[in-house]
């Protein structure tokens, strides 16, 4: 969040960007990220029962063709290190 801290609403929700990760491109039965891979989203979390967890989130309409574009550890590894 560029340097800056969380932010909170009255209602003790907590907000945050996640950035610069991958995101689930298979989603569950809510809606959500299947594996919690929230990569460029902003995130609400929130606490339930003494639990906390994402409540929603959102992500721009690109992040998946972003996610099946991005290479995997080794193809950038060879390309950065010319193994």
């Amino acid at each position: 969040m560029s340097g800056d801290g969380l932010a909170a609403d009255s209602a003790g929700n907590i907000y945050f960007l996640d950035a610069n990760g991958t995101f689930d491109l298979s989603f569950d039965e809510k809606g959500f990220p299947i594996n919690g891979d929230f990569g460029n989203s902003m995130i609400k979390l929130s606490v339930n029962s003494g639990t906390l967890s994402v409540a929603d989130f959102f992500t721009t309409y690109n992040t998946p063709a972003q996610t099946r574009s991005m290479p995997t550890w080794a193809q950038a590894a060879k390309f950065c290190c010319r193994i």
